[in-house]
């Protein structure tokens, strides 16, 4: 498998990375509800939402494990990041993979909440999240 240099803020150093180790790291730091803001700003993913694809009244939109995955049940597709990424952009995976790592490696998207026990996790969510369901307080 090649090997790839990825600068992480995160590390804050230049390391020999395999292309599932970026692909894991652009997995953990970028959720649905952050690159939709960037895809489709306005638009609010959800557990159950309107489609960014179209024009609907009814909604047939999913996002679930904590932002991670999605499924549009009109058209049968889902994925992660790099799926709705595609689906958004018509692009393949392999460009979907350099605009992200390009996201992570510019900085130009917040880095995701890592878990954390008590109070300090909805905090870090709502900081990270205000506006996408996933970090309001329910």
């Amino acid at each position: 498998m090649p090997k790839i240099v990825c600068w992480s803020p995160r590390r804050r150093s230049v390391e020999q990375a395999s292309t599932a180790e970026v692909a894991a790291e652009i997995k953990a730091r970028i959720t649905i509800p952050i690159l939709a803001e960037k895809l489709f700003p306005g638009w609010r993913p959800d557990k159950s939402c309107l489609s960014p694809f179209r024009e609907e009244k009814t909604p047939s939109f999913s996002v679930y494990e904590n932002g991670r995955r999605w499924k549009d049940y009109t058209s049968d597709k889902g994925g992660d990041v790099f799926d709705l990424y595609q689906e958004a952009t018509g692009c393949d995976r392999k460009a979907a993979f350099k605009s992200l790592k390009k996201m992570i490696d510019g900085g130009t998207v917040s880095i995701a909440p890592t878990p954390t026990v008590g109070p300090e996790r909805q905090e870090k969510k709502e900081q990270f999240h205000p506006n996408s369901g996933y970090g309001a307080p329910r």
